[in-house]
């Protein structure tokens, strides 16, 4: 990480974001309230927490009526 990517994690920390860590050369984020970044920045990579994804859900309907016409209806 550079000089700027780790300030950039400590002031969202500031701030009340939260953070996240992995052991070096692993791929798994764990969350933590206490960072100890003056030492653990040769063992471990902090993140802040990705924000989860917006998932958007469209729904369409294709309805037919009695003389067999289709029409395509969206909620």
């Amino acid at each position: 990480m550079t000089l700027r990517e780790k300030i950039e994690v400590m002031q969202a920390f500031e701030r009340g974001e939260e953070i996240e860590y992995t052991p070096l050369m692993e791929e798994i984020w764990r969350g933590t309230t206490i960072p100890a970044w003056d030492w653990d920045w040769a063992l471990y990579e902090y993140r802040i927490k990705p924000k989860p994804k917006q998932v958007v859900l469209i729904e369409k309907w294709l309805l037919k009526d009695d003389e067999d016409n289709y029409y395509i209806v969206q909620a």
